[in-house]
């Protein structure tokens, strides 16, 4: 069984710095959740460049081949 960590949101920046160099180079899928829409995914096995938090406008971007995802107030 997996266990879960909560990381405090002061620690996400070097966090998710390190998550980004490990998953460098991965392949990824990315599929999207939408109350109105449902599932949906929009980038199939495709590869993964970086993963980055940005406290100061308080961002979460996703960097993955063909597409730059954004989420903010995470």
């Amino acid at each position: 069984m997996s266990k879960l960590t909560n990381i405090p949101r002061s620690e996400w920046k070097a966090f998710f710095d390190r998550l980004s160099d490990t998953l460098l180079g991965k392949w990824a899928e990315v599929e999207v959740s939408s109350l109105d829409l449902g599932d949906q995914i929009i980038a199939e096995w495709v590869p993964m460049y970086g993963i980055t938090y940005d406290s100061k406008d308080d961002l979460l971007g996703v960097a993955i081949d063909r597409f730059n995802h954004i989420i903010r107030h995470p």
